[in-house]
């Protein structure tokens, strides 16, 4: 796959769901952007990417974007079993990140940024493990994800 210069999110705010046990459905998801972001009047593209927990939200401006993610950082959350979560809202700063699933555990960090630098330039690699929430926390998941960014 070739990057081309443009290969990065323009007007693009991201919401972070990782580490929030029971993840909001897509219904939900797309509530909170027009319910309670008061976001819906300026979208123009929302990418719900299962792997990361996040979702990508596009604005017809960069302006826009900014002005969400100010006046919403920090002000909501999910309650799941009685805890709060924070529900963290920021702006996509052009990094890319990607899981690899089912890859040996004998491939190494090194092979990865040489197979990867296509993506750009690798600013991370680590092994996901399993989260507190599992009787396995702090386990291997053999899922590597990594991080570039192409500016």
């Amino acid at each position: 796959m070739e990057i081309s210069a443009k290969s990065k999110r323009d007007n693009t705010f991201k919401i972070l769901y990782e580490g929030i046990p029971k993840r909001p459905s897509r219904l939900e998801v797309i509530d909170f952007i027009i319910d309670k972001l008061l976001a819906g009047e300026h979208v123009t593209r929302i990418q719900m990417c299962s792997s990361t927990a996040t979702v990508y939200v596009e604005t017809e401006t960069l302006e826009q974007a900014q002005k969400i993610v100010r006046e919403n950082k920090g002000k909501h959350f999910i309650t799941v079993d009685g805890t709060a979560h924070p529900i963290p809202i920021a702006m996509e700063d052009g990094a890319t990140e990607m899981r690899l699933h089912e890859l040996p555990p004998y491939v190494t960090e090194e092979e990865i940024r040489k197979e990867m630098a296509c993506f750009g330039e690798i600013i991370s690699v680590a092994e996901t493990v399993y989260g507190p929430e599992t009787k396995i926390a702090g386990i291997k998941t053999g899922i590597r994800q990594f991080i570039s960014r192409t500016d």
